[in-house]
């Protein structure tokens, strides 16, 4: 009879990560929530852990419920506010690209300092979307901790916490109406900030094609994860007629690549006929940081 009296205490923990896709967190390397704070649970505090390209594994994304170490001295860890309990937890995770991925953990009893979770939680796959916009890039990994109570009452609350993870962009239009023999193009944000990178045009004399190369200035050299876009458009009729684009994971390298004649000159004809004008477009993005937001309580109630 006294376990079918029990109430039932359910926690929900819902941690939003934004701009996720441009994570630059290595294998092994892991992002960790702002701290929730259960006041139900005898204010017992506890954090998310979520490896964007697994602990082990890159192609998985891993995730992890801490309890984090109580902060009571080491002669009070047996009193009420650090029991052990015995609970159960899922994972439930939904992104921008539509994807909705859950995962069920056994009921265990869980100590003060000890982490659980899922290594192989979903396949990073499952998250690629194409011609995603910058505003909707997210990761939402939620988590549910159930208890069992001595007393009858059944009580829910959730709670909400952000990361998120700061973008920088840099755009720049350059038009070309005749001949390029030669170009550079010094990409910063503004006159007294450092040059990003360097952007130079180069025409091939001997095969006629154009060399575009993409030069990472100093500033680069501290960038960890950044996407890279250019594109040549037909000037009076916006066609794309040639494009790139990248993700680079660490430190922008050089690169170069090479615009075939064909593209340059419509119709076969040679340079003397004049090149077609041309409208370069580059877009540089790339993480500068993170920004967290504390746990908020946003809904409670007891039965």
């Amino acid at each position: 009879m006294e376990h079918r009296n029990r109430g039932l205490m359910v926690y929900t923990l819902i941690w939003k990560i934004e701009n996720f896709s441009y994570s630059w967190h290595e294998t092994g390397e892991k992002l960790v929530s702002p701290i929730f704070v259960t006041h139900m649970l005898h204010n017992t505090s506890w954090t998310l852990e979520l490896f964007p390209r697994g602990v082990e594994n890159a192609t998985y994304i891993s995730c992890f419920l801490n309890r984090n170490e109580s902060d009571l001295p080491r002669n009070d860890m047996l009193s009420p506010c650090s029991p052990v309990w015995e609970v159960r937890y899922e994972f439930l995770a939904t992104t921008s690209s539509g994807t909705t991925k859950e995962a069920f953990g056994s009921r265990t009893n869980f100590r003060t300092g000890q982490t659980l979770g899922f290594p192989f939680f979903m396949n990073r796959k499952e998250i690629v979307r194409k011609n995603q916009s910058s505003d909707d890039d997210y990761f939402v990994l939620q988590c549910r901790i159930h208890l069992n109570t001595r007393d009858n009452s059944n009580y829910t609350a959730k709670l909400l916490a952000k990361t998120h993870i700061l973008v920088e962009r840099y755009s720049l239009t350059r038009c070309y109406e005749n001949y390029i023999a030669y170009d550079s193009i010094f990409a910063k944000h503004m006159d007294e900030l450092p040059t990003l990178m360097i952007i130079r045009l180069m025409k091939l004399k001997t095969e006629d094609n154009l060399e575009i190369d993409l030069l990472p200035y100093d500033f680069c050299e501290y960038i960890r994860y950044s996407t890279c876009r250019l594109v040549l458009r037909d000037l009076h009729t916006q066609a794309s007629i040639y494009s790139f684009s990248t993700k680079v994971s660490g430190p922008f390298m050089p690169l170069a690549m090479k615009v075939s004649r064909f593209v340059l000159y419509p119709d076969n004809r040679g340079p003397l006929l004049g090149i077609r004008p041309i409208q370069l477009q580059f877009e540089l993005a790339f993480s500068a940081g993170i920004k967290q937001q504390e746990s908020e309580e946003i809904s409670s109630s007891r039965i």
